[in-house]
């Protein structure tokens, strides 16, 4: 069974939005203690020379990146949770890497939301094994049903 290894995040943050707003969101997905320690932040400029942000942020910790991920597939909609087991295939790369994308103004809100638009980027990486897509898609299957209990 893949055990998830940590999480990575990264969300842009553009001139017209509050970096703070921006951090908030992130901190709904993932707790600002967990995550707040390792947050750096790039200064860079947009396709037209617009200020732009990147912040990213890692949790290395084997316990809080797998509870991370549990509590955010929990908190999924249930046509999201379906969503992603559909979809792992093409969000597992060969690095046992699963990568997610959420909705930023939705977290903002404290709402957990797949979106593939000015989203909140999650990078799960997990443990190696033989069959990662299937290792990865069985255990995002065991917590969804472990809802159903």
């Amino acid at each position: 069974m893949s055990r998830v290894v940590s999480v990575e995040a990264s969300v842009f943050s553009y001139a017209t939005e509050d970096e703070k707003k921006v951090e908030r969101a992130l901190f709904n997905l993932i707790p600002e203690e967990v995550i707040k320690p390792s947050l750096r932040v790039e200064r860079l400029s947009g396709h037209y020379r617009d200020p732009l942000l990147m912040i990213r942020g890692r949790v290395t910790d084997r316990g809080l990146a797998g509870e991370i991920l549990r509590r955010l597939v929990e908190a999924l909609p249930p046509i999201d949770r379906e969503r992603l087991i559909q979809e792992i295939g093409d969000r597992v790369d060969e690095a046992n890497n699963l990568y997610l994308r959420f909705d930023k103004q939705k977290a903002y809100h404290g709402r957990v939301l797949l979106s593939e638009a000015d989203p909140i980027r999650l990078k799960f990486k997990f443990s190696s094994c033989k069959d990662h897509v299937s290792a990865i898609k069985s255990h995002i299957a065991s917590i969804i049903e472990d809802l159903k209990d």
